[in-house]
């Protein structure tokens, strides 16, 4: 249901989540900030707890409260494009004592404190304070306590009025009462409905509402989608076009004269000519559309339908457009889950035939690959809100990693290396030999930082084979790599632990096609040389061997061993983060 959900921010109150429940088994859509009940919160194990999902497009952070810690309270800064909007949700058990109301306040007290006055506060939760009844107030467009007299109420009604926060719930549940209340510091950007069919089934003590706030939004790193130049539309090419013209260039007399470096310049600046020139462009896309295994194209039609009826009952707000939503949006959701199941029944019934499609439903429901909007590197805290803060993190830590300034080994280290007469050859590589390489590229890897796909390599080969020899040859003779193959994007992958501090991330570097390509053949050439030096008993970096291989020797010496009751002594090292 989330996945398809058109709700930019969710907020549920009695969750009943638990630690072992991650948030992908919730979406993968939405950046989920949740506070589940725990032994200090609540002296029962079952129950409470509060959520706030935030669409994965908005940039947003979690906002730490203190002397919090015994509420079951979470809160939320999302940035917007002129504002921020602070999201604060809470449940407050029956009974509860009146400090916990005024602990609650003095957080909100404390973000209003940090905000400034065009930012907006939005404070949502189960107040349950069922005697307490609300009048509307016409002139501040919200409701105010009429009956406040207890502790409790007296401790949530007058610091909120004096923060300047307004009341606008005014629908009650099925005993007439208000126990879910909603304070914000501008109730007229706010219009306040009932959703004309709930996300999750209704309880008759909370009836669920929308907020339909009008505020304009700034998707995440929208100034770095602006700088982009437009990508080019491999889908759509003419290949045989596209070799065409790439053949009929005089690649000899273009790459003629100049070092490597002025060459290796040379052939992008003609390839991107001709690449520009007949492929087709298609728009960047700043709001990423999400897709999921078990969406169709009658589903999505269906969804489009279903999204325009409920602009059109937010507009008006009539009864005839609530009724029509709620019948559209019962009919999409019982085909959705339809989708769905047989989506899990084709899953199940393939399971042999093509295990990835289980392997990858179990992966998305383990752990999320999305990067914290916060992060932390040696006691510095960087927020994706600002743009590259987070990125200099990253970038501080690999370059710890990979410290140049290390001590020289020592003459000692080498005298024990023993000594081999390599028959080196000159290496030089035909266009044949370039062309076998293009031609057994992976075509469904992405491309690299050039913007070049491997499938357009895959496709123009025979086109660019010689003019590619003619580059890796030239840096082979002159000794110098070219610029534009060292240039790498650099993706953090998550390994273990805290996926809020850096040092728990290994960087992956995405290199270009051609330097691929290049480091391929002189693999090739270099293995077939020093293969025979290689001791049979390695396994790692060998052709045709792996850590499975490895573990299958291992195991028969183990079997052997043990039914001769003889012992066997395993050494493990694991050098983890080295640094050079």
């Amino acid at each position: 249901m989330l996945s398809t959900c058109d709700y930019d921010a969710l907020v549920l109150t009695e969750t009943w989540l638990r630690a072992d429940i991650s948030d992908c088994e919730l979406s993968s859509e939405y950046q989920f900030f949740r506070c589940d009940r725990n032994p200090v919160t609540s002296q029962f194990s079952r129950g409470g707890g509060v959520l706030i999902a935030v669409k994965s497009n908005y940039s947003c952070a979690v906002v730490p409260l203190e002397d919090c810690g015994h509420l079951e309270q979470v809160a939320v800064r999302i940035s917007l494009l002129y504002r921020t909007l602070y999201i604060t949700a809470i449940y407050l058990r029956p009974l509860s004592s009146p400090a916990l109301y005024t602990s609650h306040t003095n957080a909100l007290q404390t973000i209003m404190d940090g905000c400034s006055s065009k930012d907006v506060i939005l404070a949502l939760g189960d107040y349950i304070l069922p005697p307490l009844s609300w009048v509307i107030d016409e002139n501040m467009n919200g409701y105010l306590p009429s009956n406040a007299s207890t502790e409790q109420e007296l401790a949530l009604t007058e610091p909120m009025l004096s923060l300047g926060l307004t009341q606008v719930n005014s629908l009650p549940n099925s005993n007439g009462r208000l126990l879910d209340l909603a304070f914000i510091s501008e109730p007229d950007i706010a219009n306040l409905l009932e959703p004309a069919v709930p996300l999750l089934a209704a309880d008759e003590h909370h009836k669920p509402f929308v907020l339909n706030m009008d505020a304009l939004y700034s998707p995440a790193n929208f100034s770095d989608y602006a700088s982009l130049p437009p990508e080019l539309n491999f889908r759509l090419c003419n290949f045989d076009s596209l070799n065409n013209i790439l053949s009929s260039i005089d690649w000899l007399q273009l790459l003629e004269g100049g070092s490597v470096e002025v060459i290796a310049d040379r052939f992008y600046d003609k390839l991107y000519e001709v690449l520009y020139a007949q492929v087709p462009l298609k728009r960047r896309v700043v709001k990423p559309i999400p897709t999921q295994p078990w969406w169709t194209s009658d589903l999505r039609n269906f969804r489009n339908v279903l999204r325009k009826a409920r602009k059109r009952y937010l507009s008006t707000r009539s009864t005839e457009d609530k009724n029509s939503l709620r019948l559209t949006e019962t009919n999409y959701n019982a085909l959705l889950r339809s989708r769905y199941g047989e989506y899990i029944q084709r899953t199940q019934a393939n399971l042999k035939r093509n295990p990835s499609a289980f392997w990858n439903y179990v992966k998305s429901h383990r752990s999320g690959n999305r990067i914290p909007d916060t992060m932390e590197f040696d006691g510095i805290t960087a927020s994706s809100a600002i743009s590259g803060d987070v990125a200099n993190l990253f970038a501080s830590f690999f370059q710890t990693v990979y410290n140049s300034t290390s001590p020289p080994l020592h003459g000692a280290s080498f005298d024990r290396i023993q000594e081999h007469n390599l028959n080196m050859p000159t290496f030089n590589f035909s266009p044949d030999e370039v062309l076998k390489a293009l031609r057994d590229l992976d075509a469904s890897k992405g491309p690299g930082v050039d913007g070049i796909p491997p499938s357009l390599l895959k496709h123009c080969a025979h086109s660019l084979a010689f003019p590619v020899s003619c580059i890796f040859n030239r840096s082979l003779r002159e000794r110098i790599f070219p610029t534009v193959w060292k240039k790498a994007s650099i993706v953090p992958i998550h390994k273990a632990g805290n996926r809020n501090h850096v040092k728990n991330y290994r960087g992956i570097s995405l290199l270009c096609c051609f330097s691929k390509v290049f480091e391929k053949l002189v693999h090739n050439a270099l293995y077939n040389v020093v293969h025979p030096l290689i001791s049979e008993f390695q396994h790692g970096f060998v052709q045709h061997r792996s850590t499975t291989t490895n573990l299958l020797c291992y195991t028969n010496i183990l079997f052997r061993e043990v039914e001769a009751r003889r012992q066997v002594d395993s050494i493990y090292v694991d050098f983890s983060k080295v640094c050079m």
